[in-house]
């Protein structure tokens, strides 16, 4: 199954890749390669993980990976990572209201 990465998710993406980078230029290299790998990963079985609890009209699932999750939707031909969030930040102000 193809992934397809949103615009906010490519955001995110960066936006982590800036904020690790303040401290660790390499750990952010790394930890956006491992971020962007599970994304990939998520192809071979893409409803392992559970429904975002109130996001379930979306069909938006999380994907844990260290203090980050990666938000998605599994449709017909493909996966959509729809954001990459720090699990501090509010999911209903970053996704919106169900």
């Amino acid at each position: 199954m193809r992934v397809a990465f949103s615009d906010e998710s490519k955001r995110d993406l960066r936006s982590i890749t800036i904020f690790i980078s303040a401290d660790s230029p390499s750990r952010a290299k790394k930890f956006v390669g491992d971020l962007q790998a599970a994304c990939l990963g998520l192809a071979d079985h893409p409803e392992r993980y559970a429904l975002v609890p109130g996001f379930e009209a979306h069909a938006y699932r999380r994907r844990p990976l260290g203090n980050y999750a990666i938000i998605y939707a599994v449709g017909a031909n493909a996966i959509t990572i729809v954001r990459a969030l720090h699990t501090a930040m509010d999911l209903v102000a970053a996704l919106g209201s169900d």
